[in-house]
């Protein structure tokens, strides 16, 4: 017996309804004791990247140290209330883009080491700390 067309339509409307969960499933955070969020690992299959300002209404507030460690991600835009990027944080990965917004005030040490294909790099004036071999061997 085939199920009844309201109840594939449902089933669909529910499958449409969970993609910005699982959009989310790209990042692992763990959490501040103000509740603000720090990305620690990054688990998605590569290519452009968007982190989020926000997940479930809490705002993500750092790139940690190796999250994004040799990682397929071509290009990143950074959310606008991260305001750290860890050490090591995109060392060695594909990354030929980077957009960097004016609420980030620390890169850490080699955050950007050997991204080799870097091309384009976007840092604004706010950054008031960058970090020992953060763009080394990036060839711009």
């Amino acid at each position: 017996m085939k199920p009844p067309q309201s109840v594939k339509i449902a089933c669909l409307l529910c499958a449409v309804m969970m993609l910005p969960a699982v959009m989310q499933a790209q990042f692992l955070f763990t959490t501040n004791n103000d509740g603000s969020l720090n990305i620690y690992q990054y688990t998605g299959s590569g290519g452009a990247v968007t982190i989020p300002s926000t997940t479930n209404g809490l705002p993500v507030t750092s790139i940690r140290s190796n999250a994004f460690h040799m990682s397929s991600v071509t290009s990143v835009t950074i959310g606008t209330n991260v305001t750290s990027i860890g050490d090591y944080a995109f060392q060695y990965c594909g990354l030929t883009n980077v957009t960097i917004p004016n609420s980030v005030t620390s890169i850490g040490n080699y955050a950007l080491y050997y991204c080799s294909g870097l091309t384009n790099v976007t840092v604004h004036k706010r950054v008031t700390r960058i970090g020992g071999w953060a763009f080394s061997c990036c060839y711009l």
